[in-house]
């Protein structure tokens, strides 16, 4: 999306030092802003057509960034797909804390991850592993193997000091803690019109979940869920 405005951007002769990270964006007849602070974005959608890109009228989205490196879960990650039994390098699940116990390997880091597979599937109580390996980067001496029980694995996330699997593919997890809330300035377009939200979730479109709010022209979004987006149509 973030490509998508640059070429946007550039083709209506925005400067080179502006296209990178713009705070505000010309929509709805006035330049709303499209970033906070505390990591929100609100982003018209671009769409290609034959004579270049353009913006969708009615059409906006907002994102909350997830904050830190320890974001619970990752859409593309493997553990959430049927790949989960073969188990994926530099690969995390989301909630490491949350393994019964570590376990120090006396083994290479591929040697390593074959033998805490193989120790959770010899175990009925098991229901996903993961290895810290020995990196530059992870304070391990020797590789680490931590079990988790079903329902302890709480999501999965890229990392370049692991490697995990699961028996079967872990489940997105669900939103909680009610999510952000989010305060923009609504577009001149759309004062007067009703506006509605649909969750963009890893698990499909969700119709509710997140309420939003118009007074005058201020427009609040509450429950955005960090690294879900929500769709704002008119």
């Amino acid at each position: 999306m973030h490509a998508a405005h640059t070429r946007l951007a550039a083709a209506r002769g925005v400067s080179a030092a502006d296209v990178p990270h713009p705070s505000s964006w010309p929509f709805g007849g006035d330049a709303i802003s499209i970033v906070s602070s505390s990591g929100g974005v609100l982003l018209p959608l671009v769409i290609a057509g034959g004579g270049g890109d353009a913006l969708a009228p009615d059409v906006l989205h907002a994102f909350q960034r997830a904050t830190g490196g320890d974001a619970p879960w990752d859409p593309a990650c493997a553990l959430f797909t049927p790949r989960a039994a073969a188990g994926a390098d530099d690969t995390a699940v989301g909630d490491y804390g949350g393994a019964g116990a570590w376990t120090d390997l006396d083994l290479p880091n591929d040697a390593a991850a074959r033998a805490c597979n193989a120790s959770c599937w010899a175990s009925a109580a098991c229901a996903a592993w993961d290895l810290i390996k020995v990196t530059p980067s992870s304070g391990k001496a020797r590789p680490a193997c931590g079990l988790f029980a079903a329902g302890a694995a709480a999501g999965c996330r890229s990392d370049p000091n692991q490697w995990a699997g699961a028996k079967v593919p872990l489940p997105f997890p669900p939103p909680g803690g009610g999510g952000v809330t989010q305060a923009w300035t609504l577009p001149l377009s759309w004062v007067g019109r009703s506006v509605r939200a649909t969750q963009l979730t890893p698990a499909g479109e969700v119709t509710g979940g997140v309420n939003v709010t118009v007074d005058g022209r201020n427009l609040t979004i509450a429950g955005v869920t960090p690294g879900w987006a929500v769709r704002l149509e008119v």
